[in-house]
Order: structure tokens, then sequence, then C-alpha cells
């Protein structure tokens, strides 16, 4: 039996301040009901500022175009885990004359960690770490594969009940590995972006009991 209690029934004539005290001093469980996005999967497009560079050559940066896909889980409120696949168009594949040999560009398939510290105020931290692949589909040109990263910030507004729209602001940069095809060879070839992009995503909601203890004298 609770001591202060026992010591309640030996002082009869105190007993109703004593189970008063008790009871004060007993912490409480209180129930709270959370909604949070279980799983995703979306898209986004947007424009990236690519420098493409090798062989010690640095040229200008120029405006490419971007797409992401990506999909994943929310296994807690504050962090999101996935799979990102990225890529920059350098030279439409095909272009409107639908010829094979054109086609260059840069993609990078990566794990996904958003972090988002503020629950309620729609921001995340994005971050992508994974292996990059350069493609280019013109005679004597060559394939090329690489690690690659992004990082970036981003807001996220819930549009309608499944439907989450975003703006993103990523850095992405990658290496790839030295070619060497007859007589050409390419060295030090690595990539750098500054890109921006919106975006849409279906969520999956789950909302379940958290039990949460109210410490004495915040009931």
């Amino acid at each position: 039996m609770n001591p202060k209690l026992n010591h309640c029934f030996i002082h009869g004539p105190h007993a109703l301040v004593c189970l008063l005290i008790t009871l004060i001093a007993t912490p409480c469980l209180a129930q709270e009901k959370d909604t949070w996005q279980k799983w995703y999967v979306g898209m986004s497009t947007g424009i990236g500022w690519l420098q493409d560079s090798r062989n010690g050559i640095e040229p200008d940066y120029k405006a490419r175009y971007a797409l992401a896909v990506y999909a994943g889980a929310r296994p807690t409120q504050w962090m999101r885990i996935g799979v990102n696949f990225s890529g920059w168009t350098i030279e439409p594949y095909g272009n409107f004359d639908r010829n094979p040999e054109k086609g260059i560009g840069i993609s990078n398939n990566s794990l996904q960690v958003q972090l988002i510290p503020f629950r309620t105020a729609g921001m995340f931290i994005n971050t992508c770490l994974g292996f990059a692949k350069y493609i280019n589909h013109h005679p004597d040109e060559f394939f090329a594969s690489g690690k690659g990263c992004i990082v970036g910030i981003g807001y996220e507004k819930e549009w309608i009940k499944t439907v989450s729209l975003s703006f993103t602001a990523n850095y992405a940069a990658g290496k790839f590995d030295d070619v060497k095809i007859n007589d050409y060879s390419s060295t030090n070839h690595h990539y750098r972006v500054f890109e921006i992009r919106i975006g849409a995503a279906y969520i999956g909601k789950s909302s379940g009991t958290r039990h949460r203890q109210i410490p004495p004298g915040q009931l």
C-alpha cells in the first residue's frame, strides 16, 4: 500500500487532506491524438543552373530542366526516409527531329533523408546521397558513373487531405570516374547545380493515441 495512504488510515482525522496530497503528487497519463504522414510518393520539376566540368575546363553555369521523382516513409514526426531519382537535361534526347544520336543528361539516384525541425511550420531540410550517372548519346562519346549528393531546404503545404505541395531550393554536386576511350580521355569530370523546384506528393496518413505523463502541478 502507498505509505502516504497508510499514513492517512493511521491518522483518521487527516485522511481527506492526505488523500488530496497523494492525488496531487501522483503523475497522471493524458491521451493525445496524433496524426502525421506515414508514407508518400511524389514528383517535382523546376530549373537548375548546371556546370558540367572536365579535363580542367570550368564552363559557365547554364539553365537546365530539372526533374525528380521520390517516395518513402515517415517513421517519426521529425523525419522522412526514402529514395530520390533526380535528373538534369543538358541536351534533350532526340529533340524535335527524333535523332537518336542526341541526348545528354546527368542523373542522381540516391537515398533521401528529410528532417522536419518545426512540426507545424512546414519547413524541412533535404539531404540526398547516392550514385550519379553521366549520359551522352553522341557518336564517340561515353557514359560515366560516379557519386553525387544533394542538400537544400524546402517548404511544404497541405493542399487537400491527401496531396501536399512543396517548394525546394537545392545545391547538388557529384564526381564521375575517369574514362578513356581510344584516344579520348575524360578526367576530373564533375558537376554542380543550383536549382529550385516545385513539387506535389500523394501522402498516406496514420493517426493514433499517444499517452503522455503529466508531472504533478501541471494538471
